[in-house]
């Protein structure tokens, strides 16, 4: 994919979202202004409403009544009988017209980015520069034309740790922790009813052990990973055991 390919797909996929997310909003906004309004009306008409609560049998009747006697919806009515009478007295009708009108602004901002493609790509740019601004530092990253290649010397990786490392007849090598050796009593090699031992060694992690084949060919073995080399090339790595076969096997 080319890179103005990769630039359409990227703001294709900013107006999705920009749009579901201003729909989303849209109907909270929606919402909410309809339980203002709902609020609103009821404090122009406290005594009453508050008589028409008391009045009633409980919260059921008192929604169905408030909606009969004063062309309340359902959500209103609801927004209503919630709120406990002391709050309903207390509440700032200065503030939910204030909060109303900002409501208003709100719909009708969000309206303008659904119903115009301009307005919406207004508010990716507006969003992308706010994105470039919290980031605005220099690339860390360097682009050349060539790089030198990068060389990890595996040995200091390797942690310091005393083991028991076992050589079994069929070529079979494990790397058993002088913890779990003690704790099998010495007898828990894993080898197969027809394989018997050679070798028991304790030997350290950074230690290195030669291990030369009966074709008089040898393998070098560091028992933290069990890199096992043919000449320089490595053919087995990150093991606790494994079995030297074919031209590696004793």
């Amino acid at each position: 994919m080319s890179l103005p390919k990769m630039l359409d797909a990227y703001i294709e996929h900013r107006k999705e979202v920009i749009v579901n997310r201003s729909r989303y909003e849209l109907q909270k906004a929606h919402d909410r202004a309809h339980i203002v309004d709902g609020l609103v009306k009821a404090l122009s008409i406290l005594d009453e409403v508050i008589a028409v609560i008391r009045a009633s049998k409980d919260k059921r009747n008192a929604k169905d009544n408030l909606i009969a006697k004063f062309a309340f919806t359902e959500a209103q009515a609801e927004a209503i009988v919630s709120l406990q009478l002391y709050r309903l007295t207390n509440t700032d009708i200065t503030a939910l017209e204030a909060e109303a009108a900002e409501l208003k602004n709100k719909i009708e901002e969000l309206t303008k980015i659904l119903g115009s493609e301009k307005v919406l790509l207004q508010v990716i740019k507006k969003e992308l520069r706010f994105i470039k601004k919290g980031f605005d530092d220099g690339r860390r990253s360097k682009i050349e034309k060539e790089i030198e290649e990068i060389k990890i010397n595996l040995e200091v990786l390797i942690a310091s740790e005393d083991v028991m490392v076992t050589v079994t007849k069929e070529g079979y090598v494990k790397r058993t922790s002088l913890r779990s050796y003690a704790a099998s009593g010495g007898l828990d090699f894993g080898m197969k009813d027809s394989d018997r031992l050679l070798q028991r060694l304790e030997m350290n992690t950074t230690d290195v052990l030669l291990l030369f084949t009966s074709k008089g060919t040898t393998s070098i073995v560091q028992f933290i990973s069990f890199l096992i080399f043919a000449g320089r090339k490595p053919v087995s790595i990150s093991r606790t055991s494994f079995r030297l076969t074919g031209k590696n096997k004793s």
